[in-house]
């Protein structure tokens, strides 16, 4: 089965960024909270690889 490769412009990536900073603002270090932002990364790509969107946006409030 050939995977199916997922691009995400630049400025979409970052404008997903700046909406979901304030998931992050008590975390306890920066470290920690990038580690959660590319955890969360991660899921948005399999999602959109499994062309998930409603879970998408039910998870991150965002639009596919």
């Amino acid at each position: 089965m050939r995977e199916k490769k997922v691009y995400i412009r630049p400025e979409d990536s970052l404008e997903f960024v700046y909406e979901i900073m304030d998931k992050y603002k008590d975390t306890g270090s920066a470290d920690e909270a990038i580690e959660k932002l590319k955890r969360d990364m991660r899921k948005m790509i399999r999602y959109f690889k499994e062309e998930k969107f409603e879970k998408l946006q039910r998870e991150f409030g965002v639009e596919p």
